[in-house]
């Protein structure tokens, strides 16, 4: 068995962005989120995939920035994004 800290997340872990979105942004943001969150199509994107559940032992190799529709929720409420 190998040891729980077997595969860590090697990337750079982002800091405080300087210069977050403003509220009338992140409102729409968020708005479009929750929106697509209630679309069907929509339920095998709401949580990140548990590759080590399913087997899928290349997929941290493959997918190098895996994002879901629940992180990119849970990072707009930390204004975790700058506006572009």
């Amino acid at each position: 068995m190998a040891a729980p800290d077997a595969h860590r997340d090697k990337r750079a872990k982002a800091g405080p962005v300087l210069y977050p979105m403003d509220e009338p942004l992140l409102r729409k943001c968020d708005a479009l989120m929750k929106n697509l969150a209630k679309k069907s199509q929509a339920v095998h994107f709401l949580r990140p995939v548990d590759w080590k559940k399913m087997g899928l032992v290349d997929y941290p190799k493959l997918i190098k920035h895996p994002m879901d529709i629940g992180t990119v929720s849970e990072r707009l409420g930390k204004k975790h994004y700058a506006p572009l």
